[in-house]
């Protein structure tokens, strides 16, 4: 389970706030919104490549900060729109670049 508590989201400045949200293992959960409003910088910091401004993210009771790479990779992963460098890979095999060990 992913919890988020009291989180500010952003780069350098504050985008947004998320308070009190869980998303559970086995369910699907869709995230919606206008383009430049912070969707990818929300998944960024939910994969522990950017840091909240403030506030807790917890995956399965640890802060995302205190996992390693190697063992946050086994419990999220985020795979950028954007492809770079390797062309034609079919969708699976493109998602699949996300996994680490």
């Amino acid at each position: 389970m992913i919890s988020i508590e009291n989180t500010s989201i952003g780069f350098n400045t504050h985008l947004f706030s998320a308070n009190g949200i869980c998303f559970e293992k086995g369910k699907v959960h869709a995230l919606m919104g206008k383009n430049g409003i912070g969707k990818s910088a929300f998944l960024r910091t939910l994969s522990g490549l950017i840091h909240p401004l403030e506030g807790t993210i917890q995956i399965d009771g640890k802060e995302v900060s205190q996992y390693k790479g190697a063992d946050l990779a086994k419990k999220i992963s985020f795979v950028n729109s954007v492809q770079q460098g390797v062309p034609y890979l079919t969708v699976d095999a493109y998602l699949l670049l996300a996994r680490t060990n």
